[in-house]
């Protein structure tokens, strides 16, 4: 039997570094999940209902053919049926890729393991790719993309609170710090990698881009700290408001109609928290690493952060002015998270971000970048680089494993003392779709969630002789019988209004006046009236899609046009010393 050459394969990785890498996340990603391909699925009663039942409109019109309408303004066939706002406030653009593998899989379960499987290979990549390009070491991008892939910020809302809006974040951070990096310290001529990745964010949580714009505003400082001149910040200060502009019109198409709908609204009916109350402790942030089924206690830096800081700690003084900066910025984020900072203060103007340990996100990317960093300084050797990369990835895989085990023994245990509970696949395929968290009503309508729900006219509309038959779901609306005894100049629907709800009546659009809920009202006759409310995109949509639109071809005619200029630049240099 012939033996291994060590060598050989030493040379082999170097050679196809970029190669074996992907393979390497590849393989860890598909055994991140391993835990919950085997037995019945774990299904969180809120987050995960919540973001499947969102999910599942796009993926019935995707079955139904109707691929121009896989990101409906809004839900008719999930959200009660009530013609609810659900993508003009929290869109499903970079969620879609699971309705596709639920399309082609058939079982909803597997189908979201197996697109969580591509969220931890697409948050290791991104990690790699530009920690690669910021550093140039291996060493740091390895290290990097596995401490930040095995985050504990990732543990707790894929496997524990199941909020996968939140967990694809992750993806974009990588990608934002690097184009502001290149805008502030490298290449500012590509400024435009931060409005794609900011623009990714914008579509994917829009809650995070609160958290990375305090991120990218304090990296300003690396503008101070670098010693440039007046001239060069005027420069890169430019580039950087260029690059808010281009982020902004990439998404206005979104932004718009959110601001205009929020502003009409009046408040929302999110759910809002103390902030205060909803941050962690420095105990529980840095000494959390035990798993559990209740989110709000697994928050904290976990084995990867521990490790992050023991590395961080170990190699401070090698840093360059850079990482000496960043690891200064961990800091203030980590108190952010914390109760150290004064949030009391805040608690009514920032509470749409609902909890502070979502500076968590800007936190576990600081340890693993820096931490990797770090370690290159420590690793010098091939074999001292192998043998702690096996090293890593055996305690960080088995500590995810065994949390992941944890977790669902846990919500099997406790039914009633957790947010999830272990069910079967036939009831997951109905659970993702009955989810009746309405968060986008206006916030004067809340008292009235319950008849929305059950289409219940007649609890609206008390002491009046009128019921609904049946109702119908239409493209973007819905059709109801109402049977009265007479005529009323004034009956409610249970239907909100938001710019863009038309209402027709026997075939007649009319205009519905508005009552002090937000709700539609109609006047109704004597006998069967055919009701039909439905959404039609507003000017304000269209006007900004357009814009939107040429904004996006502008930008990838731009990136086209620099490449091929480098190329050209590159070409003729080669020419030239032939």
């Amino acid at each position: 039997m012939r033996s291994i050459d060590v060598n050989a394969f030493k040379r082999i990785i170097k050679k196809y570094y970029m190669i074996s890498a992907t393979f390497l996340f590849l393989a860890l990603s598909l055994l991140i999940v391993l835990p919950y391909l085997y037995g019945r699925p774990i299904a969180n009663i809120y987050d995960l209902q919540f973001h499947l039942t969102r999910l599942q409109e796009t993926f019935l019109n995707m079955k139904n053919g109707d691929i121009l309408n896989l990101v409906p303004d809004v839900s008719t066939m999930t959200f009660g049926s009530i013609v609810y706002p659900q993508n003009l406030f929290y869109p499903v653009y970079t969620l879609i890729p699971e309705a596709l593998i639920h399309l082609l899989i058939g079982n909803a379960w597997i189908s979201y393991i197996l697109f969580i499987s591509l969220v931890n290979f697409l948050i290791f990549m991104s990690m790699f790719v530009t920690t690669l390009k910021i550093t140039e070491s291996k060493v740091a991008a390895l290290f990097s993309a596995l401490l930040y892939g095995f985050t504990q910020f990732e543990l707790t809302y894929v496997f524990v609170k199941q909020d996968i809006a939140q967990a694809m974040a992750l993806i974009f951070v990588p990608v934002i710090f690097y184009g502001a990096y290149l805008i502030f310290v490298g290449n500012y001529r590509r400024w435009y990698i931060l409005s794609i990745g900011m623009t990714l964010l914008i579509f994917t949580h829009i809650i995070s881009v609160f958290m990375v714009t305090i991120f990218i505003v304090l990296l300003f400082g690396l503008l101070i700290i670098n010693k440039l001149t007046k001239r060069e910040v005027f420069v890169r200060t430019s580039y950087f408001v260029l690059s808010g502009i281009v982020t902004i019109l990439l998404s206005i198409f979104f932004l718009g109609p959110l601001v205009n709908n929020y502003l009409y609204a009046g408040g929302i009916t999110v759910t809002k928290w103390n902030l205060y109350l909803s941050t962690v402790n420095i105990q529980q942030a840095l000494f959390n690493f035990l798993p559990s089924s209740n989110g709000e206690t697994t928050i904290g830096v976990g084995v990867s952060g521990l490790m992050s800081l023991i590395i961080i700690f170990s190699t401070f003084r090698k840093f360059n002015v850079l990482f000496k900066y960043l690891t200064g910025m961990l800091i203030v984020f980590f108190i952010l998270s914390s109760n150290l900072f004064p949030w009391q203060i805040f608690n009514q103007k920032l509470e749409f971000i609902q909890s502070p340990w979502r500076f968590f996100l800007i936190v576990c990317y600081l340890l693993a970048l820096i931490s990797g960093y770090g370690l290159a300084f420590l690793l010098k050797k091939d074999s001292s680089i192998v043998a702690t990369a096996m090293l890593v990835v055996f305690i960080l895989v088995s500590s995810f494993t065994a949390a992941n085990m944890y977790i669902k023994q846990d919500a099997a245990d406790k039914p009633n003392e957790v947010k999830s509970f272990v069910t079967n696949y036939k009831f997951f395929e109905k659970f993702e779709v009955k989810s009746t968290i309405l968060d986008y009503l206006p916030s004067k309508t809340g008292n009235q969630a319950g008849n929305l729900l059950n289409h219940s006219i007649s609890g609206l509309n008390k002491g009046k002789n009128i019921r609904l038959s049946k109702y119908e779901i239409t493209k973007n609306g819905v059709k109801y019988n109402a049977i009265s005894s007479k005529n009323y100049s004034k009956i409610i629907l249970p239907n909100i209004y938001y710019p863009g709800y038309h209402v027709q009546i026997n075939g007649r659009e009319i205009k519905p006046k508005i009552n002090n809920d937000k709700l539609l009202v109609v006047p109704i006759k004597n006998g069967n009236n055919k009701v039909h409310v439905y959404y039609l995109k507003t000017n304000l949509q269209i006007v900004t899609l357009c814009i939107s639109v040429i904004s996006w071809i502008g930008i990838i005619i731009f990136i086209s046009v620099m490449k091929y200029r480098i190329k050209s630049d590159i070409d003729f240099i080669h020419r030239k010393i032939e």
